[in-house]
């Protein structure tokens, strides 16, 4: 799925995702990739969903709490964003990399709480 994605066949990236967790529901980046690909589709709502189910899978999968985090940012809805990009930060697989790019994403939504 991940090849289709990155030779931009989201159609079939969509296809092979859905295989794969009718194979196994359980995969938490399957879901998270098929999410990435309905939010690249403009299908919003069911990479919501996508993200929501990868997270309750896996609830500390840093790459889908950035994901949602963004899908909330995109919507305006900050607070959401916020906790969301406080849980990826939080997360145990964050390097200090990854941390200083959310702590500047942090400062940057904390305009938008005023």
């Amino acid at each position: 799925g991940i090849c289709y994605i990155e030779i931009n066949d989201y159609n079939q990236a969509m296809m092979t995702f859905r295989k794969l967790i009718k194979a196994d529901p359980e995969f938490a980046d399957a879901h998270y990739y098929l999410g990435n690909v309905y939010l690249h589709e403009n299908l919003e709502e069911k990479a919501h969903e996508e993200y929501k189910k990868a997270l309750d899978i896996e609830p500390d999968h840093l790459l889908t709490h950035i994901a949602l985090a963004e899908l909330y940012f995109s919507k305006k809805n900050y607070l959401k964003a916020k906790q969301e990009f406080e849980k990826a930060r939080d997360s145990e697989s964050a390097d200090i990399e990854v941390i200083q790019q959310i702590n500047l994403r942090l400062s940057n939504i904390s305009q938008y709480l005023k």
